[in-house]
């Protein structure tokens, strides 16, 4: 599955292709939320945490890893 089919899932369809199939990466806290990182086949998806709310960010790659180390030294 590549991001455009998933794209085209509906959401709770999403959502259990990440849980199910989805390798997490990394985590990220900021004052007021929280980010996780997942590998979904050959894209990644940046879950939001505000609170008890998630939202889902499928991507490709570019500004959005940034906050992420993903093995850099630190």
């Amino acid at each position: 599955m590549d991001i455009n089919d998933f794209l085209e899932l509906p959401e709770d369809q999403q959502w259990e292709e990440l849980w199910e199939n989805g390798v997490w990466l990394e985590n990220f806290k900021s004052i007021d939320c929280s980010f996780q990182l997942y590998s979904l086949y050959s894209f990644y998806v940046d879950v939001e945490i505000i609170g008890s709310r998630l939202i889902m960010f499928p991507f490709k790659g570019g500004d959005r890893l940034d906050k992420y180390n993903l093995g850099r030294e630190v």
